[in-house]
């Protein structure tokens, strides 16, 4: 693997020059000594705050300066601040994966994390009580890094949130809930409140009737069901045994004896039972127990977005594919990849799998409320024997921990293709950064609102122009060859200038992903039949295309190439050479 600070000075004089005018000037840093350390450049820096001395490492990045350097602790020690992962993980700066630009310096982190403390003063409230100042967040999570690593989860359907909408003030009513034990997670989902005897029985009609969880499961569990007014979140959110649940319950006005029986029952009858409580704003909170004293609390998962919605080759064994975005395309790839023998992945997706998901994606049911990452996994591993499958539940381009970025980052630098599924620009910068340094071949692709068409891009170290250069190529296409104006009404769907709406289909989007498969396995294969280096497919009489299945390449050998960043932008000067020598000779003496 290509080191940054080998190969490029320029950028290695602009890190040194960073830390020595800080040092020059900052009287709160008091020590600072660099190390080469597994191939990575690190920086061990001492700071001053409230009297007290923070001993931390800044670890550079491989992919350095395409992605953010990592601070943390030198040493095992108490929590520095609210803004850690972990109690002595790396530090929670300016600067993630999120808002990452190349032009900040390792030395621009440090002032970052000095800022943090001073704000914070966390050893200060520690040894005077004082009342710690929280630092201001940047914090923007999506559900899928929210809830990771929290195992016990229910999925709100929007037919159950619009039914629960039009409940009234308070109601007992029983209800029937399936358990779905997965890898990673336990989710709850509610199929049924109330009963027939009592004319008041609603079924949720998107979840299907054989959805039972376990497989030696035959029946729903049954449960309870129980809305009054005065439940509120600080009340319920504080219950976690059986006596606190009967508490609080009581305190509504419901019959606490004949509740706690029945209650009591159903763990008699299937060893678990469930209960939700509906507070004053319609907000469910789940309960399960399994011997009706422990009570866990399921997180929530809200699936209430509204759709529009229409009813034995040893080469390829050998190679490992990494696949960011196991979405509607992403998914068909992998599915398709294995099927063809590929037994090495890699999978990178941060986000969850959902009931509205499902109408353009090889997952079921059976996988709601998981991560993509591991279902996916399971289902690889059913299709293809021995199959070496690891994940990443990382959002590359969120906020993370700068460590995880980078673990996941030097994961996929060490496949043999790397396929980008996420339609998300900021990736695909991400993404053709780590391939030109890695000299790795890399696809994408993309699906056009309302399954009109798609995009199909590939490039191949020393054989074509950087992918940006391809996608400026593309681009220059599409200035001259106008898009007709249309409204973009929802994912996968666009209004044309009649106002009807057009929605992509599982077969458009198959079309596309089982396409940009077959380049995969010619990348795979080496055996390079595909010319052009970009592919446009046509899937009706729209835009350029002629007619359904009018395949358009586009040619970007002639386009000029650009200089990458990870060339050397100027040779080493003898005090380079000298201070990498000196680095090299400290390690070897240790």
């Amino acid at each position: 693997m290509e080191l940054w600070f080998l190969s490029n000075p320029e950028i290695l004089r602009r890190e040194r020059e960073a830390f020595n005018a800080l040092q020059a000037n900052k009287s709160w840093l008091s020590g600072l000594d660099w190390a080469i350390e597994d191939q990575q450049l690190c920086v061990y820096v001492v700071i001053n705050v409230a009297n007290t001395e923070y001993k931390a490492k800044l670890v550079y990045s491989k992919h350095f300066p395409d992605a953010p350097p990592i601070v943390l602790p030198q040493l095992p020690a108490r929590r520095w601040s609210t803004h850690q992962y972990g109690e002595n993980g790396s530090l929670c700066l300016e600067w993630g994966p999120d808002n990452w630009v190349s032009s900040v310096t390792g030395a621009e982190m440090v002032v970052s994390m000095y800022n943090l403390l001073a704000s914070e003063n966390p050893v200060d409230v520690q040894q005077n009580n004082n009342e710690r100042i929280i630092a201001p967040s940047r914090h923007s999570l999506e559900i899928g890094q929210e809830i990771r690593g929290r195992y016990c989860r229910y999925v709100a359907t929007k037919t159950l949130l619009e039914h629960i909408s039009k409940s009234g003030a308070s109601s007992n009513k029983a209800m029937k809930y399936s358990l779905n034990w997965l890898p990673g997670s336990l989710v709850a989902m509610i199929h049924e409140i109330g009963c027939k005897e009592h004319n008041d029985l609603w079924t949720d009609m998107l979840v299907p009737s054989n959805l039972n969880g376990r497989d030696d499961a035959k029946d729903l569990h049954d449960g309870l069901f129980l809305l009054h007014s005065s439940f509120t979140d600080a009340s319920l959110k504080s219950v976690d045994a059986f006596d606190k649940l009967m508490d609080v319950i009581a305190s509504a006005g419901f019959d606490r004896n004949n509740i706690a029986a029945e209650l009591k029952g159903f763990i008699e009858q299937k060893k678990v039972l469930g209960i939700c409580l509906l507070n004053c704003d319609k907000t469910i909170n789940f309960y399960i127990s399994f011997d009706a004293n422990k009570i866990y609390r399921l997180c929530s998962i809200y699936d209430d977005i509204s759709e529009i919605s229409m009813h034995d080759n040893a080469l390829i064994l050998s190679k490992k594919v990494c696949i960011i975005g196991l979405g509607s395309v992403g998914s068909k790839i992998a599915d398709t990849l294995a099927r063809i023998g590929v037994k090495k992945f890699h999978l990178v997706d941060y986000d969850i799998f959902l009931p509205h998901n499902i109408e353009r994606h090889v997952l079921h049911w059976e996988d709601v409320g998981e991560h993509k990452t591991k279902v996916v996994k399971r289902m690889l591993e059913k299709i293809v024997k021995n199959a070496e499958i690891s994940i990443s539940e990382i959002n590359l381009t969120g906020q993370e921990s700068n460590l995880n970025l980078d673990t996941c980052l030097m994961k996929i630098a060490q496949c043999d293709l790397i396929i980008d599924a996420t339609a998300n620009d900021r990736v695909f910068n991400l993404m053709s950064s780590v391939v030109k340094r890695e000299k790795k071949p890399f696809l994408w692709m993309g699906v056009f609102e309302g399954g009109k068409g798609g995009l199909i891009a590939r490039y191949l170290p020393d054989k074509d122009p950087f992918p940006e250069v391809i996608r400026a190529a593309f681009n220059q296409f599409c200035i001259e060859n106008p898009f007709p104006e249309s409204k973009k009404a929802m994912y996968y769907a666009s209004e044309d200038q009649q106002g009807k709406i057009m929605v992509a289909s599982d077969a458009d989007v198959s079309v596309i992903a089982y396409n940009a498969a077959r380049i995969c396995i010619d990348c795979l294969l080496e055996s390079y039949e595909y010319k052009y280096q970009t592919y446009l497919i046509g899937l009706g009489c729209w835009w350029v295309f002629k007619c359904p299945l009018d395949i358009i390449p586009i040619d970007c050998s002639s386009w000029k190439q650009v200089k990458s960043s990870v060339d050397a932008a100027s040779g080493f000067t003898g005090e380079d050479k000298k201070f990498l020598e000196d680095l090299v000779q400290k390690k070897e003496k240790k």
